[in-house]
């Protein structure tokens, strides 16, 4: 993933065995991306909603973080790396 590749497009750059690189583009038109999910966080946290009518789920957040984790270290290490998803 190439962030801000201009103002106003995102990058993903894959390959897959035996083929040449793809890329797609992907338009940011957001000016504010997730803004009404860190609201809702806010109000969740604050206790103005109660975590057992949010449509967002903890195990969900959780699986998304160790994504991004294993992200960074593959990153790191250039290498594939499992998801660990059995740490939490």
């Amino acid at each position: 993933w190439y962030n801000d590749v201009s103002k106003t497009t995102d990058q993903v750059k894959f390959f897959k065995e035996g083929e040449q690189e793809q890329v797609i583009d992907i338009q940011k038109t957001r000016p504010e991306e997730f803004v009404r999910e860190i609201e809702h966080i806010e109000k969740l946290v604050k206790g103005e909603i109660k975590a057992s009518n949010s449509p967002i789920e903890l195990q969900r957040g959780i699986d998304t973080m160790l994504v991004l984790e294993a992200a960074l270290r593959s990153f790191k290490e250039k290498r594939a790396v499992k998801v660990e998803y059995d740490r939490f």
